[in-house]
């Protein structure tokens, strides 16, 4: 009995990351003033009860493309019930190189490795999916 309880407070205590990957969004406090345009917004949130350190966060597209967010390398501590770590970029920046955002995920390492994937990528607004370069 004991050694069940062992196992099941092991894996409820574990960090457990959600990562989620939004497309198309304006600034709503600096729509006029804000010179990047739309953003793709991407959200760290450690739902699991073991602190984490996310160490790097890059956005990954057909065809092996691999674009890392530069903002992130500093790295993360994200402890149970902290709020989400949030990073925007500016869609303009990535556009020429991702073709199809619908295909598009966002990825988050942890500091022992671990890799973390985002579902498909939520957009905001439908001609975005796919544009023509």
């Amino acid at each position: 009995m004991g050694s069940i309880l062992g196992v099941l407070n092991y894996l409820r205590d574990r960090p457990k990351v959600d990562v989620t990957l939004d497309v198309g969004w304006m600034s709503t406090a600096f729509r006029e003033n804000d010179p990047r345009g739309k953003l793709v917004l991407i959200r760290i949130t450690n739902t699991g009860r073991r602190p984490v350190y996310i160490t790097a966060v890059e956005i990954q597209a057909p065809p092996q493309q691999r674009f890392i967010i530069k903002q992130s390398l500093p790295g993360q501590r994200l402890a149970e019930g902290d709020p989400p770590w949030g990073l925007d970029i500016a869609q303009d920046d990535l556009n020429q190189d991702i073709r199809d955002w619908s295909q598009a995920r966002a990825v988050a390492w942890d500091s022992a490795g671990k890799k973390y994937d985002s579902k498909e990528a939520r957009i905001a607004d439908a001609e975005l999916a796919i544009h023509d370069n």
